[in-house]
């Protein structure tokens, strides 16, 4: 299945997300995941006994490359860590598995978090290299984990990040469906006062919230839907719209807030902002479910109860 743009815009904010979310196990677990779907000749070792992995997280043996994953929470934080961690690894990897099969390659596999290169690193990856006659030794970012994810097949990519909203798809709902949506939203137990704000031109807001064009559609398609949360509201439904509000606009303040703590790049945040609320408001993931919390996001972004309202120049 050939995936559309839009699509692909999606898997890569949503690979994103993953990115910012992963660390320690989970990062290695992602690194490994895509590296074993992406390249024929990947291996990975099970740790066994004290030894562990003896300093390999994963190889390919026929080009003789090796990765070290280092994934901290804070990766500004742990440059002297990770250098430490680089340098002595590499130690324990050579010792062992030079035996086993030549180390042509060292790859030190950092979570930048799309931060970027760290020149400490950089620096003593490249004199590592230099004192061991390797053919290359450095880094293996963020974004060059995203280039392996890219090249995977459609499947392959959902199979990582989960379904891919396409617009397209935003038709009739079912209640029964919706249903679930909401009383999974107020079973998230978060309240907060928030006061009614007044609606602004939903194109107008979907600009001044920095939201990218095909998250842009994502919310208009939406909106064409959003008389069924009304219907829902008025005859089916047993909770009332401002406790529904209140719980996603304290989802949103949460996931603005953490957004600024982990300095996520602006240009990226508020659809990476958008697509974590999608997923936490989703009990489990289906076509259907993630239809209707889109259809839902888009009422409240209309009424101004999630995202920002555009500043009105006097």
């Amino acid at each position: 299945m050939e995936l559309t743009r839009e699509e692909i815009h999606f898997g890569r904010t949503q690979f994103h997300l993953l990115i910012y979310r992963s660390n320690g196990q989970q990062y290695q677990d992602l690194f490994v995941r895509i590296m074993s779907s992406r390249r024929a000749g990947f291996k990975t070792v099970k740790p066994h006994g004290k030894q562990g992995d003896r300093k390999n997280d994963g190889y390919e043996q026929e080009a003789g490359r090796y990765f070290q994953i280092y994934a901290p929470e804070n990766p500004s934080a742990a440059v002297a860590a990770a250098v430490k961690k680089a340098v002595e690894d590499f130690k324990g990897l050579k010792e062992f598995w030079e035996k086993v099969s030549p180390i042509r390659e060292y790859r030190f596999a950092f979570n930048d978090k799309y931060l970027g290169p760290y020149p400490e690193i950089e620096t003593a990856l490249t004199q590592l290299g230099k004192e061991n006659g390797l053919a290359a030794c450095g880094t293996f970012l963020a974004h060059d984990l995203l280039r392996e994810f890219e090249q995977m097949d459609s499947a392959a990519m959902m199979d990582v990040v989960g379904l891919l909203p396409n617009p397209a798809n935003l038709r009739s709902l079912d209640f029964n469906t919706f249903s679930e949506v909401l009383t999974f939203i107020v079973q998230t137990n978060v309240s907060l006062d928030t006061s009614q704000l007044n609606a602004a031109n939903f194109d107008e807001k979907i600009r001044f919230n920095g939201l990218s064009k095909e998250v842009g559609t994502l919310l208009t398609h939406g909106s064409f839907q959003s008389g069924a949360v009304r219907r829902f509201f008025d005859t089916i439904g047993k909770i009332s719209a401002s406790t529904i509000r209140d719980a996603l606009a304290a989802i949103y303040d949460a996931k603005k807030e953490s957004a600024a703590v982990a300095n996520l790049p602006t240009d990226r945040r508020a659809d990476i902002i958008f697509f974590e609320i999608l997923q936490d408001i989703m009990p489990h993931q289906t076509r259907q479910l993630q239809d209707a919390a889109i259809v839902l996001m888009a009422h409240f972004f209309e009424s101004c109860d999630i995202f920002e309202a555009p500043t009105l120049s006097i």
